[in-house]
């Protein structure tokens, strides 16, 4: 996934390459000064200027990385957000800080180059988000969902509710299940939210899992339209 917004956005990077080769060999990101490949990257880098040539390297087993809760709540922490420049720095941090946090070596190796450059955070989103929910307990997952449940209602913010609304849909189609909002999984309210952003689709799915849950005459009425 990353690899296909890279190319999407046609970013090239030398240490980048350098570092995927380590994640794919296994390796960490520490230590990098014992790593030969690191030594001839900046070697190359320094004497001549050329690119580190690449080859196929062999593939191991990924490690998982610690994922920092303590950082990520205070991220996703929205009780003093009121304006839409409020929330769409919430937006921007969260996305940030689940990637800096992110379980996978892969998406937290994105995460200085997603600070210079938000699309990338943006497009990374929802498999940065599944990768530290898995590693949240109970009770923050109840925590982060409050705040997304805030940040769906506060505030008509397009770019807001469209990335929210696309994580649904994602989580929804993952292993991991839907997002556990209120409400059965909070339809109703991602329903109207999609309508309201013309996002016609989903509000339709939505809509239709309505219905499934309990067909009623105003249901059925507003599915007909």
């Amino acid at each position: 996934m990353v690899n296909k917004v890279l190319v999407r956005h046609r970013i090239n990077h030398q240490r980048y390459d350098v570092l995927i080769c380590r994640i794919v060999k296994g390796y960490t990101l520490a230590d990098e000064e014992e790593d030969p490949l690191i030594y001839q990257h900046r070697m190359l880098r320094s004497n001549q200027g050329e690119t580190l040539a690449s080859g196929p390297v062999e593939t191991g087993p990924m490690k998982k990385l610690h994922v920092s809760t303590i950082n990520l709540q205070k991220a996703w922490g929205a009780a003093r957000r009121v304006s839409k420049d409020d929330w769409l720095e919430w937006l921007r941090r969260l996305s940030l800080e689940l990637l800096k946090d992110s379980s996978s070596p892969s998406l937290r190796s994105c995460w200085a180059l997603a600070q210079a450059y938000n699309p990338m955070a943006r497009d990374l989103f929802n498999a940065a988000f599944v990768s530290c929910w898995s590693e949240l307990n109970e009770d923050q997952q109840d925590e982060l969902i409050r705040s997304i449940e805030l940040a769906l209602t506060s505030q008509d913010i397009a770019e807001v509710t469209q990335t929210l609304l696309n994580l649904a849909e994602f989580m929804e189609h993952s292993d991991k299940g839907p997002l556990p909002l209120r409400d059965d999984n909070g339809i109703v309210l991602l329903g109207e939210r999609a309508a309201k952003c013309r996002a016609y689709a989903k509000a339709l799915h939505y809509k239709e899992l309505e219905f499934q849950k309990g067909p009623t005459p105003a249901i059925l009425e507003s599915l007909i339209r």
